[in-house]
């Protein structure tokens, strides 16, 4: 489950991102999307309009806890089944992607 939305994140606070079926781990920060840490680290996910709406980058979250403020993009019931969208997602801590 996503945490609250009022939340603030910080640019100083280490995290890490754990992409699974690419067997890659990666430090990074609490400001960082998803979708730009594993671009940056040769791991892609399909994405489209990048602020969460089309729902393009939509991967499952295998376990920790990500803030996620989308456009509509993702459904109720895909964020209570473990999904985010890579684009707007930042890693609270660690957090295991299925990618």
């Amino acid at each position: 489950m996503p945490i609250s939305d009022d939340v603030i994140l910080d640019d100083l606070k280490s995290a890490k991102l754990v992409f699974a079926a690419s067997d890659k781990t990666v430090d990074c920060t609490e400001t960082d999307t998803v979708l730009n840490v594993a671009k940056s680290n040769g791991i892609v996910i399909p994405s489209g309009c990048t602020f969460g709406v089309c729902g393009t980058c939509k991967v499952k979250k295998k376990s920790g806890q990500v803030h996620m403020i989308h456009n509509g993009g993702i459904s109720d019931e895909d964020i209570e089944d473990g999904y985010i969208l890579a684009c707007c997602s930042n890693p609270v801590g660690t957090v295991e992607v299925d990618i």
